[in-house]
C-alpha cells in the first residue's frame, strides 16, 4: 500500500489507444488534447495529456512505418510561412495586399514517390490562389498525380474531419477537371521515370560480401544503398549481413539466421509484411471487405448502413468505414445500431449524421472488442463482391 494513499488512474487512460494512434500520426500533445475535447468529450486539462504523453515517450517505441508510393499516385500539399519581403516602390501591390512589407505564405507540393517538389510564394490562402498554385505545379511536373493529400487547408477543406472531411465544391470540380485524363501522368512515367530505372546485369555476381549493420528506427538495414526489413524485436540492435548479387541474408550477433531478402536496386525498400507490427497496419490496408466484416459485428443495421454508404459514395466511403468502427471506442453497439437504422432510413450517409444521432441518444460508453471470427460473420468473398459492385458503379 502506498503511504500517500492509492494512486489515482490518469484521466487519459480510457483514451490510451486513441492517444497512441494520434502520436503515430505525429500530432503534438496540444493537438491531441484539442481533438480529445472536440471528438470524445474529454474534460481534463491539457497538462494531464502532456504528462501522459511524456510517460508514453519513455517506453520503447515501435519502428515507424515507412509508406512507399508508386510513381504518379500521390502528392502531398501544405502551406508554410515565408520570409518577410518588401515590395519595391513603383511595383503594383498584389490583389488584397495593402502594405509593401509582407510575409508571404509558401505553397509546397511534393511528389510522394520521387520527392520532387514545387514551391511558390502567395500572399493569400484563398481557394483561387490555391487552385492557381496547384495548376502551376502540375504544369511544372508535366503531369497530374492521381491523389492529393492536403492537411486540412482552409482553402480546400470547409470542415475538418479525420474520417469524412467536407471539401470545397470548387476544389472538387478542379480535381474532376484534372482527374478525367491521365495522359500526362502516363507520358511522364514512360518518358522520364521508366528509363531512369537501372537495368539488370548480364551475369550474376559469383561471390558475397558481408558486414555489420545497425537496425534503423524504421526497422530496416541498409545494404549497398538499398533497405531491407527485419522483425521489430531487433530494432536498434547491431546485426550481421551477407549479400551477393541475388540474396541478402541477415543474422544476429551469434550468426543465427534472422531473415533473407531478394536483392533490390539502390534506393529501393524490401519490406516483408510479417515484419510489420499489427498496430502499424491500418484498416484500409487490410481491405474494405475486412472492415465490413468488422462492422457486421456491431449489428445488422450498422452493416446495412455501411453497405448502402459504400454504394452511394464509392471509394471515398472506405475511410468513412474506419470512422464508423472507431465509434465503438466511445459508444455502445446498441446506440450505434439505432443511429445507423435512422440514418439509413433517411438516406443520410455522412459520418457526422451518425454521430449526431448517437449524441441525441445520450448513451453511456461501452468498450467494444472486434472478434476475428464468428459464426454470424459472412465470408470475405461476399463482402468483396459487394465492394467490387459499389466501386464499379462509381467508375463505369
Amino acid at each position: 500500500m502506498n503511504a500517500a494513499g492509492p494512486v489515482q488512474p490518469s484521466s487519459c487512460a480510457p483514451f490510451h489507444e486513441v492517444i497512441l494512434a494520434k502520436l503515430e500520426q505525429g500530432l503534438s500533445a496540444k493537438r491531441i488534447w484539442q481533438d480529445l475535447v472536440a471528438e470524445h468529450g474529454f474534460t481534463a486539462r491539457y497538462h494531464s495529456v502532456r504528462r501522459y504523453v511524456r510517460k508514453l515517450g519513455s517506453t520503447s517505441p515501435l519502428p515507424f512505418r515507412r509508406m512507399e508510393c508508386e510513381p504518379g499516385t500521390e502528392a502531398q500539399v501544405d502551406f508554410g510561412r515565408g520570409a518577410p519581403v518588401v515590395i519595391p516602390e513603383g511595383q503594383p501591390l498584389p490583389v488584397g495586399v495593402k502594405s509593401r512589407r509582407r510575409r508571404p505564405h509558401a505553397f509546397r507540393i511534393v511528389l510522394s514517390h520521387c520527392r520532387k517538389a514545387y514551391s511558390e510564394a502567395v500572399y493569400r490562402q484563398t481557394t483561387e490562389d490555391f487552385i492557381r498554385a496547384l495548376e502551376n505545379a502540375f504544369w511544372h511536373f508535366g503531369g497530374v498525380p492521381r491523389t492529393l493529400v492536403v492537411d486540412n487547408l482552409k482553402a480546400a477543406v470547409i470542415k475538418a474531419d479525420w474520417f469524412d472531411p467536407d471539401l470545397n465544391p470548387k476544389i472538387r470540380d478542379f480535381c474532376r477537371h484534372y482527374g478525367t485524363t491521365q495522359k500526362q501522368v502516363k507520358k511522364c512515367f514512360e518518358e522520364v521515370e521508366r528509363p531512369a530505372l537501372l537495368p539488370l546485369p548480364a551475369n550474376r555476381f559469383p561471390s558475397f560480401q558481408e558486414g555489420q549493420r545497425k537496425v534503423n528506427r524504421d526497422g530496416h538495414v541498409e545494404v549497398a544503398k538499398a533497405y531491407y526489413s527485419i522483425p521489430p524485436e531487433h530494432l536498434g540492435r547491431t546485426v550481421w549481413v551477407r549479400w551477393d548479387s541475388r540474396l541478402v541474408r541477415i543474422f544476429d550477433d551469434r550468426m543465427r539466421p534472422i531473415t533473407e531478402h531478394i536483392r533490390v536496386e539502390p534506393g529501393r525498400f524490401s519490406t516483408d509484411p510479417r515484419h510489420i507490427p499489427g498496430r502499424k497496419i491500418s484498416g484500409i490496408e487490410r481491405g474494405t471487405a475486412w472492415m465490413l466484416n468488422k462492422v457486421d459485428l456491431i449489428g445488422p443495421k450498422s452493416l446495412q448502413w455501411g453497405e448502402a454508404m459504400l454504394a452511394h459514395r464509392g471509394i471515398e466511403g472506405v475511410r468513412v468505414l474506419q470512422g464508423l468502427m472507431s465509434l465503438t471506442h466511445r459508444h455502445s453497439a446498441d446506440s450505434i445500431e439505432k443511429a445507423c437504422e435512422v440514418a439509413h432510413g433517411h438516406g443520410a450517409y455522412r459520418l457526422r449524421d451518425v454521430r449526431a444521432l448517437i449524441g441525441r441518444q445520450a448513451s453511456t460508453q461501452e468498450q467494444f472488442e472486434f472478434a476475428e471470427e464468428h459464426e454470424i460473420i459472412r465470408s470475405l468473398s461476399e463482402y468483396e463482391e459487394l465492394v467490387h459492385s459499389a466501386f464499379c458503379k462509381e467508375n463505369p
